[in-house]
């Protein structure tokens, strides 16, 4: 089956994953500010990132997403 070997324990059960997908969301949230200097992170996130970039791809959709759902909720709290 297309999903038969997939487990849900281990889905981001490594510090790699978890940092990868932080980096990603951050990442995603701040996109939109390019004034906005953002940190070079040092060679062991670089290496988590390379190694879980199926955690840091998603990260930043979901960081893109975050950021525009916070900016409607703002437009609609002044306005």
């Amino acid at each position: 089956m297309w999903l038969s070997g997939l487990n849900p324990k281990e889905f981001m059960n490594t510090y790699e994953e978890f940092h990868a997908t932080v980096e990603g969301f951050c990442d995603g949230f701040l996109l939109i500010f390019p004034w906005v200097s953002k940190h070079k992170p040092n060679e062991e996130l670089t290496k988590d990132i390379c190694g879980e970039h199926h955690y840091y791809s998603p990260g930043v959709v979901l960081g893109v997403i975050c950021f525009v759902l916070f900016s409607v909720g703002i437009y609609r709290l002044v306005t």
